[in-house]
């Protein structure tokens, strides 16, 4: 399966000199918490996470004006759509990543892959497998003991 097969087409994007809060606006009204940020040619030169505006604006407590730019994630996890999809799999396991974007050769967005859309095509084992890569955290002590004798972990 390739991943155009999975991929959304529908995608939110905003431009770099964007401010963070028209980012923060767009996110909220088109539901989504994840853009690409692109420059004024269309090319993908970042992107922006719904944690990216909390750990990065909010906590630091930066202002409303800021450029989206300042606080966008650089480094980013992307494939073609003309990729097998396993391949792109692999990645987002390794990089930990719920969401990878989909480029064309000119390095213009033009899908998204999340973990819903594998979730619908691949099969409980495989998924299962991806989503415990990218989700799974080490695993520092247990919470205290709680009703009924069970013993929670994070």
């Amino acid at each position: 399966m390739l991943c155009r097969e999975v991929m959304t087409t529908q995608i939110v994007a905003c431009q770099e000199d964007d401010t963070v809060e028209r980012c923060a606006r767009l996110m909220r009204d088109q539901n989504v918490g994840f853009l690409p940020v692109e420059d004024r040619q269309g090319q993908v030169v970042g992107i922006v996470t719904d944690r990216d505006l909390v750990t990065r604006y909010l906590a630091a407590e930066r202002p409303a004006h800021l450029p989206v730019r300042a606080i966008m994630t650089q480094s980013l996890l992307a494939c073609r759509p003309g990729d097998e999809l396993w391949m792109a799999e692999e990645e987002m396991a390794k990089g930990k990543k719920s969401r990878m974007l989909a480029v064309d050769d000119d390095g213009r967005a033009v899908g998204i892959i999340s973990l819903t859309d594998v979730s619908r095509v691949e099969d409980e084992g495989r998924f299962g497998h991806l989503f415990r890569a990218v989700t799974g955290r080490e695993v520092a002590r247990p919470f205290p003991r709680l009703r009924f004798g069970v013993d929670w972990y994070i």
